[in-house]
């Protein structure tokens, strides 16, 4: 019985807390000063604006939204609530495909929809920990394509959950420890279902077929 493996999750949490990391230190949630613009046409209204940042401001002078471009990261739009100005959304684009993340009432990430070799979406609890991803994983480094529900505890490499694999005809559902270790699956392959269980050094203690 083939057995699910971390290889689906690892490059798509790496890249989303190097994305949390960008967005900390770039700045967002402060206020820019508007750039230098640079208006170009000839008389009457101005058919092209240039500039580095781009600043919506309410009546107030409160920043309501920021165009700009974040290091590491690419073009981003960030847009702030009316109220209390905290971050709520940010649209980006960078090296690996865009992206689209939510911030809760208290201005930290708990959501992430992108779009890199596959589509994904991550959810996170209040501490920055992402605790379900599910997405679509492409055919590359001996893995099979197809969709990967993952629920638990996400962080770098090391996962404490479930991930469910479908694989065309197959189906596998793996439990991991605190250490990221395979603990028990249960899958169905070639129309047979199978289990194993393991003890914590990984060694298997039990498996059919």
């Amino acid at each position: 019985m083939g057995e699910p493996t971390l290889e689906v999750l690892v490059k798509r949490v790496e890249r989303l807390e190097r994305q949390n990391r960008r967005f900390r230190l770039g700045g967002l949630g402060v206020l820019l000063a508007a750039g230098s613009f640079l208006l170009v046409g000839a008389a009457g209204p101005a058919k092209t604006v240039q500039a580095e940042n781009f600043v919506l401001l309410d009546d107030t002078g409160k920043q309501l939204a920021v165009l700009h471009n974040v290091p590491k990261q690419g073009p981003t739009l960030e847009m702030h609530d009316s109220i209390d100005g905290k971050r709520r959304l940010a649209l980006y684009v960078d090296g690996d495909g865009p992206g689209l993340t939510m911030y809760d009432h208290e201005g930290k990430q708990r959501a992430t929809l992108e779009v890199e070799d596959g589509p994904f979406l991550a959810l996170e609890d209040d501490a920055d920990k992402i605790r379900l991803m599910l997405g679509v994983q492409p055919e590359e480094r001996g893995q099979k394509p197809g969709p990967f529900l993952a629920m638990g505890l996400l962080q770098g490499v090391v996962m404490r959950g479930a991930l469910l694999r479908p694989e065309g005809d197959e189906l596998c559902l793996g439990v991991y420890d605190s250490g990221g270790k395979l603990q028990s699956s249960l899958g169905i392959e070639q129309g047979k279902p199978g289990i194993s269980l393991r003890n914590a050094q990984g060694k298997v203690l039990f498996r059919t077929p």
